[in-house]
């Protein structure tokens, strides 16, 4: 049985902070087949299963966010036919609540991307474009606990402890298996992303069209996590997806490397200049 949504259409305004870039998601097609399946373990043996996991995932997360890191992430979305892709790189240190961020964003791997760059420092996050058709190059700062989530996702500017914090709900979590990652050795564990987590900090209208569309489905989105956890106990590969039809290309993925985990990071000061916003007003492709 075919299930076709057409919700979840995408429209990244022209102008975010008076940039440049327009993309429109097209369709989106959730898909389903009616087919017999093997009958699923009982409540209380999935729990008794996968309750250990999660904590591990969770204790997992929550040394990782005591600690500092290079960051490496990449997101793709794609409808099938077009593909967006942001990169980000740079460190954070949640515990000492400071960090930067450079941004990237890209459509089909063509033509100039646009970019744009954050500094976290205690309760406070600063944001720019590198470049912009205006020459509006300034920083704005808002309150880092106010911004919000524009897009399922995606991070309010691109903080990475939102991606930690989405692993550390995921549900079911089993290990999936032993592999090396950057060189380091790690378990791997595999869960499900339920529909409150999805929604984690993000705007109201676009968390009531979430709700629309699984309650269109019948039941929660199909997003799953995955944490790679290294003998220390911390998180150094962190994925989310989340299929949005038929094929490869129209799926919405993040993954996130946490590079030298315990190594101190360096951050910018915040800029001496900047004009300050409110949280509400902040949301594009390139802040999330």
């Amino acid at each position: 049985m075919l299930i076709r949504m057409f919700r979840g259409i995408l429209l990244f305004p022209r102008g975010e902070m008076r940039g440049s870039i327009v993309f429109l998601g097209t369709v989106v097609l959730l898909t389903t087949a009616c087919s017999a399946r093997p009958a699923a373990p009982s409540v209380q043996e999935a729990s008794k299963a996968s309750s250990g996991q999660e904590a591990t995932v969770r204790a997992a997360v929550a040394a990782t966010v005591k600690s500092a890191a290079g960051i490496d992430e990449r997101i793709e979305m794609g409808d099938g036919t077009k593909t967006m892709v942001l990169t980000m790189r740079g460190a954070l240190d949640v515990g000492a609540d400071k960090g930067q961020m450079k941004v990237a964003l890209q459509m089909d791997g063509s033509g100039k991307a646009a970019r744009s760059e954050q500094i976290f420092a205690g309760d406070t996050a600063y944001f720019r474009m590198m470049e912009a058709v205006d020459g509006d190059t300034a920083w704005r700062s808002v309150p880092r606990a106010e911004t919000q989530s524009h897009y399922m996702f995606r991070a309010p500017l691109n903080d990475p402890k939102y991606v930690l914090d989405q692993v550390a709900r995921m549900r079911g979590a089993k290990k999936a298996g032993e592999e090396t990652i950057n060189g380091v050795p790690a378990t791997r564990y595999r869960g499900k992303l339920d529909h409150e987590t999805l929604k984690l900090r993000m705007v109201e209208d676009k968390a009531v069209a979430l709700d629309t569309l699984r309650d269109q489905l019948g039941k929660d989105i199909p997003a799953t996590a995955e944490a790679w956890v290294d003998q220390q106990g911390r998180v150094i590969r962190a994925r989310l997806h989340c299929p949005l039809g038929q094929g490869k290309a129209a799926a919405a993925t993040v993954t996130m490397n946490l590079l030298d985990v315990g190594k101190p990071v360096t951050a910018p000061a915040a800029p001496p200049r900047r004009q300050s916003m409110p949280a509400i007003t902040v949301g594009g492709p390139l802040t999330g």
